[in-house]
Parts: structure tokens; sequence; C-alpha cells
């Protein structure tokens, strides 16, 4: 679906609304988060039907503690 570019401007642009959601309601800081997007590089599974491809759609996050 779509060419390589759009689809990791889609996934750019997922990962930071999620990064602003945590910021916005759970008052994460902004220094603990890193966002990363890999668009199509790293699959959870191989992308072969509609379902496999939404489970690729994702956001992980990972907070750091700030000392």
């Amino acid at each position: 679906m779509g060419d390589q570019k759009y689809n990791l401007m889609l996934s750019e642009k997922r990962a930071q609304e999620v990064s602003k959601l945590l910021f916005k309601k759970e008052r994460i800081p902004w220094m603990s988060m890193e966002v990363l997007s890999h668009g199509k590089l790293f699959p959870l599974v191989p992308s072969k039907d509609n379902t496999s491809k939404a489970l690729n759609r994702r956001v992980e996050v990972i907070i750091r503690k700030i000392d």
C-alpha cells in the first residue's frame, strides 16, 4: 500500500502523535522519550496479507528514567 517514502512518513507521524499523547495525557517528559520510526524495516510478522500488515503498523514505546 503506497510507496516506501509515503509509508515511512506515516510511520513517523504515528510515532510523533503517540509521543504527544504521552506528554499531554500522562505528563511524560519529552526528554525521557525518543521517537524513532522504521517503516518496513522491522516487521513483527511477514507482511503477506492485510492482517499481518496491520500487525506491523505499530508504535513501540521505551521510556527512560531521568536522573
